[in-house]
């Protein structure tokens, strides 16, 4: 932001409000002698709170009556480091014509009168050769003492008579792009053969772990990755954090698992030590899923002491001892009673199955409820069948004439 610029922008009087906003604005972002203001027509409209239409014809009326002028477009093409921005993206330049205001006019006159002097004697001369001083159309261009910003004393015909205005806020011959190389550094190599780029060598728990999986890559035939001597910085990461939490001995036995479970869904993906470290919970449930409960299978019982739940023909889920030996047609005739207790395999294996075999009366108790049954439901039958023939008798003829 420049003060005197900004005193100069605030003293015009433009006549419209919309273009002097814009004026105000654009001395803001100019330099102390009003050159170098390039804001985008966007920026200005959310700064003044105008439409963009009212902006341009504000930029236009102000270029018309002498407030501003364009100035050196090379501004709007630098961009930091050195690049260039492309043409169709860059803003216009703008200079006010701050040299119409006498203040202005006498305050440059005074921050920049010891410029024109000649300078003392033994002062190298070669650093004031990029100020032109060669008169060309009647202008004159005068030096600020940088050889990066000539003014520019304008001639008696032409517009803008008797106006000073810099050149140019850059080197007036500088490229619009940073050559390539100029200021590259080569960093040597220091002792003990570290990189100077910040690379470390792996410690033992990462450097196991990485030897270890190239190994058991090698083992199952798949693709081993490059040289372990000299991994990338994000396996050494991973390599690190996996040996520090879970440790080498560990993450090589989950790595083991995930590459030769039966499905072979983790092969594909399992291939390097990141891969391990972004699938390890999900890798170790499913091997915690797939475990056998050995502490569970330990404290069970034997299979003789558990009992089964068995259904028979006269009975619903009794306990049957030793049934993973026997079967289950031995164990429905066990609770059926076809056959005597002392022939039961069953009451043979397990005392405790004496108690639900059935005796002989009950057997026989059960085979005549099944004979009453039985002919009950033949009775049943029967009287179906003589009600189905009555009826047929009755509605055959009937029957017959509709259908003729």
């Amino acid at each position: 932001m420049s003060v005197q610029a900004r005193a100069w922008a605030q003293r015009c009087h433009v006549g419209n409000p919309a273009a002097k906003s814009v004026l105000c604005y654009l001395a803001d972002r100019a330099s102390d002698d009003g050159t170098g203001a390039w804001p985008k027509v966007r920026t200005i409209c959310e700064v003044t709170e105008f439409k963009e239409r009212t902006v341009q014809n504000a930029l236009k009326l102000l270029e018309e009556q002498g407030f501003i002028r364009p100035g050196d477009q090379r501004h709007a093409a630098l961009l930091p480091h050195g690049r260039t921005r492309p043409k169709q993206y860059r803003a216009r330049v703008w200079d006010l014509c701050m040299e119409r205001d006498p203040g202005v006019s006498a305050y440059l006159k005074r921050t920049h009168k010891d410029e024109t002097a000649e300078p003392p004697a033994g002062v190298d001369q070669t650093r004031r050769t990029n100020a032109c001083t060669f008169p060309v159309d009647g202008t004159q261009q005068a030096s600020r003492g940088a050889a990066d910003a000539p003014l520019v004393v304008t001639g008696a015909d032409g517009r803008g008579q008797g106006r000073i205005s810099c050149a140019s806020r850059g080197a007036a011959d500088a490229p619009l792009y940073k050559p390539s190389g100029i200021n590259r550094q080569i960093n040597p190599l220091v002792p003990m053969g570290h990189s100077p780029t910040g690379d470390r060598a792996p410690d033992d728990g990462a450097k196991e772990l990485l030897k270890g999986f190239c190994d058991l890559l090698a083992e199952l035939g798949l693709p081993v990755p490059g040289d372990v001597s000299r991994p990338s910085r994000r396996e050494l990461s991973a390599a690190e954090s996996l040996a520090r939490q879970h440790g080498s001995t560990e993450a090589l036995a989950l790595a083991r698992w995930a590459l030769t479970t039966s499905d072979g869904f983790w092969r594909p993906t399992i291939r390097s030590c990141r891969q391990l470290a972004k699938h390890w919970p999900t890798l170790a449930l499913q091997r915690a899923r797939d475990a056998p409960d050995t502490q569970s299978s330990a404290a069970a019982p034997e299979d003789d002491d558990r009992p089964t739940l068995v259904s028979g023909d006269w009975v619903l889920r009794e306990p049957v001892y030793g049934y993973r030996r026997l079967g289950l047609e031995a164990a429905r005739a066990h609770l059926n009673g076809e056959m005597p207790a002392e022939e039961c395999p069953y009451c043979r294996l397990d005392e405790r199955n004496r108690e639900h075999h059935p005796g002989p009366d009950v057997v026989l108790e059960r085979r005549r409820r099944q004979a009453a049954e039985e002919a009950q439901k033949n009775e049943k039958l029967k009287q179906a069948q003589k009600k189905f023939r009555a009826h047929r008798r009755v509605a055959g003829p009937e029957i017959a004439k509709k259908g003729a």
